[in-house]
């Protein structure tokens, strides 16, 4: 359509009111392949844009009348514009659902095409074995040859059967150990963070609930001080990296007997596998020392400002058993690191 090739020539304000035009008119003529095609087109001219909501607007309608595409491919090709845009969106579970559906629809697209191959091969055999018999009958050959290359012709049936038969059992082995490594993929971007690379809020809260069932631990929360201030003074950029920073001064500071992640904005949980106070200090100490340095490196943000952070630390006990208890807890400990004047770690 001219709305596409205005789309591939870059010309976005024009692809746009085409677009629109073009979803109005297979609305009213009741054509769905056009209108389905059309709101693909919007979304993908809304994402150049940078206007993802109206993008995930157009993209959710598109979703609503899946069954409306006439091939498993088509849905499975918008399945996968889907996933990347509710990845961005950092919609978590629904980019989840998409992916899977994705593999759902690949799978019934190859399984289809396996069938069609196999049917033709069967059609193009049939066709040659016919015309080998009436060739056999105009040139009069007698019965016992004839049954001779049938008997032939019937190895050659069981063997080509045996072949396909065995490249489809290789097909659907090769199918399920692909899909099972992408849903494991996925399962795994689904606890991770996007930006920092660190366990999401899901996967510190089940590292943690793990953690809890081995014996006795310690459950911190962590807020960068006056994070918003960089924000706004420097922009979302650098804050981006001040929350990268923080995450490499995390990895490096810890031990695998201890686990991090983000719980939400600037605020991170940690799960210590330690109830002793003077061990706990010690390693927030050295996450400071390693945070600052960090930051340090980090392109167009002044040295002279140091940026810390507070912590509010729970230990384990027969009254704190529970990790909601103990994340409630250390919850309030951090407010009073806050209210003590910050930049310091509260343990309890």
């Amino acid at each position: 359509s001219i709305a596409s090739i205005e789309y591939l020539q870059a010309n976005y304000d024009k692809a746009l009111t085409l677009t629109k035009e073009n979803i109005e008119l297979a609305r009213s003529a009741g054509v769905y392949d056009m209108q389905l095609a059309s709101l693909i087109l919007l979304a993908d001219i809304y994402i150049k844009l940078d206007l993802l909501d109206q993008a995930n607007e157009a993209n959710d309608e598109v979703f609503l009348k899946l069954d409306k595409f006439s091939r498993s491919i088509y849905k499975a090709d918008f399945l996968s514009k889907r996933y990347e845009l509710k990845r961005r969106l950092n919609r978590t579970d629904e980019a989840f659902e998409a992916i899977e559906q994705k593999l759902l629809y690949t799978k019934k697209h190859y399984e289809a095409t396996s069938e069609n191959n196999i049917k033709t091969l069967q059609i193009q055999f049939e066709v040659k074995e016919k015309e080998e018999k009436i060739q056999q009958l105009e040139y009069a050959k007698d019965i016992s040859e004839l049954q001779a290359k049938e008997e032939y012709h019937q190895k050659i049936i069981w063997r080509l059967s045996a072949a396909i038969a065995f490249i489809l059992v290789i097909v659907s082995l090769f199918l399920f150990y692909r899909q099972a490594r992408q849903r494991q993929k996925y399962h795994d971007i689904s606890l991770t963070d996007y930006l920092t690379n660190c366990p999401n809020r899901r996967g510190i809260m089940r590292a943690a609930e793990a953690k809890l069932g081995e014996g006795k631990m310690t459950i911190a929360i962590v807020d960068l001080d006056y994070f918003k201030k960089v924000n706004d003074r420097f922009g979302h950029d650098v804050g981006d990296l001040v929350l990268i920073a923080f995450a490499k001064a995390a990895r490096e500071t810890l031990c695998d007997d201890h686990q991090f992640g983000r719980y939400g904005g600037e605020e991170w949980l940690f799960a210590l596998n330690t109830a002793d106070e003077r061990i706990i200090r010690d390693i927030f100490n050295r996450l400071a020392i390693s945070f600052a340095e960090h930051c340090s490196n980090i392109e167009d943000f002044p040295t002279d400002i140091k940026i810390t952070f507070s912590a509010g630390a729970s230990v384990s006990s027969p009254l704190k058993s529970t990790l909601d208890i103990l994340i409630k807890h250390a919850d309030k400990l951090l407010y009073k690191a806050k209210e003590n004047g910050r930049n310091q770690v509260v343990v309890d």
